[in-house]
């Protein structure tokens, strides 16, 4: 009992420690929901990163715009005929391929577009499929929406830089359809084919227009998924990684772009030699783009560093909660373990009391037994004296009828008063009635009369029993028992049971 006591205080100095542990826990939890609401504020920076950023493409597309002014700028200068006649042949065949090219390029953006909606598609399914399991991650949706909002943004600036294309291809047939007008004022025999060309230009326009209206209502349907995407709230880390993928294919295709935007620069610098007015705006535009480009770079740098410290810190809370949610499960085991061990010592101490209790009445009974055994032999030993006496008595009786009938009639007496049939004996007493019977029967008992049932010697008869006057008692003795050798020892003709007698 004092090693359970002592274990008991020793769990309760445990489960006290553990309340301590717990109070950490919790603590160190709700340090966790700070760190969360810092990293939501970094988002939120993050997301006016992106606000910058897109301001930046937005000054890039004015510099393109200037880019593009001074190409029409450039052009317009070509005032010498038979070089223009000559240009307007190159320029023709540029513009087929510039056609082809500016068809190619909306092309692959129509590709671009469906692959980024079958994308979308897929993410909506899986958005739904994962919908029931992380209905938890707020901090991870919220950043999901902000890489939603860059997507928006990168397919926006990719239909502004299809855009600025076709713009540019339509500057271009502006500009040639210009020289055009220009060369079929020098040569009549040119017109027909100038028409020709115009009505050419017209039906690009159109395409442009119409191909600029799709990627307007393919933009409209992004914005509409995406905004169901936001909706659901539910995106996952692997489609984290396949947006980080599909930027870094946008950040490929933006460096195609330039590339392009290089080459176009590259050709625009034959134009440069013939002006430096000209191609001094160029050299200074090449150098605003620079810029322009290194300080995207930048922002793109800072974009990604914050993602991946917020996405570090987000995996860190996530650990950490895990963790704290283990040692909360540990913390409760240990509690039901020492309420199971405080149970074990309550039916411990029951057992115990029990026990005790079985002990008393076990001290109890042994003091009854003893009682019970002094009572006997109180009992026993005044009959003890008596049995003495009797067989005094019994053995000069038996001296005297041997003298009076003799020996072998006296032994042949006996012997059929021993081995013979059963006799019934029946002996008055001064106020005692007495009911014997010789061999192996038992005394009935008469109803409504005291009796007691013994075996008893026949010299019992010879004194007066101590009973009281009215009471009755039956005798019963067995003499079927062999005679004993030289009638020497008569005690064996009965038995007394150690039983007290009613009085």
């Amino acid at each position: 009992l004092e090693r359970m006591q002592a274990e008991l205080q020793r769990l309760q100095a445990e489960l006290a420690r553990e309340q301590l542990e717990r109070g950490d826990a919790e603590r160190r939890h709700r340090d966790g929901q700070a760190e969360a609401e810092r990293l939501r504020l970094d988002v939120q920076r993050l997301q006016d990163a992106q606000c910058k950023e897109a301001a930046v493409a937005v000054q890039r597309d004015e510099v393109q715009a200037q880019v593009e002014r001074l190409q029409a700028d450039l052009s317009r200068e070509r005032t010498d005929r038979a070089e223009t006649e000559r240009r307007l042949q190159a320029d023709l065949a540029a513009n087929g391929a510039m056609r082809g090219d500016a068809e190619r390029r909306l092309k692959d953006a129509q590709a671009e577009i469906e692959r980024m909606r079958f994308d979308v598609h897929h993410l909506q399914g899986t958005a739904d499929a994962m919908e029931s399991k992380h209905r938890s991650a707020e901090a991870e949706s919220g950043r999901l929406r902000a890489e939603i909002v860059t997507l928006q943004e990168e397919a926006r600036r990719v239909s502004d830089r299809s855009e600025a294309r076709a713009r540019e291809a339509v500057a271009g047939a502006e500009a040639q359809q210009a020289r055009a007008r220009e060369t079929a004022a020098a040569l009549e025999a040119e017109q027909v084919h100038g028409r020709r060309l115009a009505a050419a230009l017209e039906v690009e326009k159109a395409r442009a227009r119409e191909l600029q209206d799709d990627q307007a209502s393919s933009q409209r349907r992004a914005e509409v998924l995406a905004q169901q995407l936001q909706e659901k709230e539910t995106w996952m880390g692997a489609e984290a990684q396949r947006t980080g993928e599909a930027l870094r294919a946008c950040e490929d295709k933006i460096n195609t772009y330039e590339d392009q935007i290089r080459i176009y620069e590259e050709r625009l610098g034959g134009y440069e030699r013939a002006s430096s007015t000209g191609a001094e705006r160029m050299a200074d535009s090449q150098r605003q783009i620079a810029e322009l480009q290194g300080k995207l770079r930048t922002a793109e740098e800072d974009r990604r560093q914050a993602q991946e410290s917020a996405r570090e810190l987000l995996m860190q809370e996530q650990r950490a909660n895990k963790e704290l949610v283990d040692r909360n499960g540990l913390l409760e085991l240990e509690i039901e373990e020492l309420r199971a061990r405080a149970k074990v010592q309550r039916d411990t101490e029951q057992m115990t009391r029990s026990f005790a209790a079985l002990e008393q009445r076990e001290a109890k009974v042994l003091r009854d037994t003893e009682q019970l055994q002094r009572s006997f032999a109180a009992l026993e030993q005044p009959r003890e004296l008596e049995k003495a006496s009797a067989g005094s008595r019994r053995s000069s009786l038996l001296s005297s009828e041997v003298a009076d009938v003799g020996h072998a009639g006296s032994v042949a007496s006996l012997q059929a008063r021993y081995v013979g049939e059963p006799v019934a004996l029946s002996a008055a007493m001064p106020g005692v009635h007495t009911f014997g019977s010789f061999g192996s029967s038992s005394s009935e008992r008469s109803n409504g009369v005291q009796a007691v049932a013994m075996e008893a010697d026949l010299t019992d008869s010879l004194e007066p029993l101590p009973l009281t006057r009215g009471s009755q008692m039956q005798i019963e003795v067995d003499l079927t028992m062999e005679p004993p050798d030289e009638f020497g020892d008569v005690d064996r003709m009965g038995r007394v049971m150690h039983e007290p007698l009613a009085a």
